[in-house]
């Protein structure tokens, strides 16, 4: 999680060709994702969707340092009640469907670090291209919470294993990690990595539209879906004493002590 003082936007949409790039933004936040972001990134899907020119979607990170560093600390701590905190969950597990539902193909053009939501954000995406410098993680175990999406797509990706390991240790993989087993399709020097994400882009575009829709709803139908069967866990985890302290802790900047309450 990142503090942000919601300032600025959360995205930015433009066009390369064929290819929409939405932006989070701002790198000076590490592009947390705000309660707006959600929404914000479902109506670029939709514009995206009603536009027969647009062939794919790429989504990336403003700056060179972050994909996105996931929830923002002032929306979490903004959750008063267990609805609050469920209604936040689904948005943000709609805005994941509509990244998978989306007709047109999705590359998640990874900058930089890609944690928590980011990285299941980027799991959502059809393909992960990353830089050199990216690294990726799913931390919430640490601050008292756990990833809801995330632990079923990373069980989809890699197995139990490497979901296992991941979420229970919260270790960040470096890029060529990543691509090592199979979290990202390629990694790619950082200032190439713009470039080579519109190459690929434009790329899959030039194949039938209809085609791409029909493999993609086909492949992502037969993923694990159960994830919205974690909404009401994730909601009432996010109301024990231990994600408290870990929030605390984490604006503190120091050990969080859990007491398993």
């Amino acid at each position: 999680m990142t503090e942000t003082d919601g300032t600025d936007p959360d995205i930015t949409v433009g066009r390369e060709g064929s290819v929409m790039v939405v932006t989070m933004m701002a790198d000076r936040r590490m592009n947390a994702q705000r309660r707006t972001f959600w929404a914000a990134l479902r109506d670029a899907l939709t514009e995206a969707e009603a536009d027969s020119s647009v062939r794919t979607v790429v989504i990336t990170g403003d700056g060179d340092r972050a994909f996105s560093a996931g929830g923002d600390i002032h929306g979490y701590l903004a959750l008063e009640t267990v609805g609050d905190r469920r209604d936040f969950i689904l948005d943000c597990m709609r805005t994941f469907q509509a990244v998978e539902q989306c007709s047109k193909p999705v590359i998640a053009a990874v900058n930089g670090i890609a944690f928590g939501g980011g990285l299941e954000l980027s799991l959502a995406c059809d393909v992960i291209i990353a830089s050199d410098q990216a690294r990726f993680g799913v931390p919430e175990a640490r601050i008292g919470l756990a990833p809801g999406f995330g632990v079923y797509r990373l069980l989809d990706h890699l197995g139990a294993g490497w979901a296992r390991y991941l979420v229970y240790t919260g270790e960040h993989l470096d890029a060529a990690r990543a691509e090592r087993i199979g979290l990202v399709q390629e990694v790619v020097p950082h200032a190439e990595l713009h470039e080579r994400a519109l190459a690929l882009g434009e790329r899959i575009g030039q194949s039938a539209p209809i085609a791409l829709a029909t493999a993609k709803a086909a492949i992502n139908g037969g993923l694990n879906t159960r994830y919205l069967s974690s909404v009401d866990a994730i909601a009432m985890l996010q109301s024990t004493e231990d994600a408290d302290e870990g929030v605390v802790a984490f604006q503190e900047k120091r050990p969080p002590r859990y007491e398993g309450r």
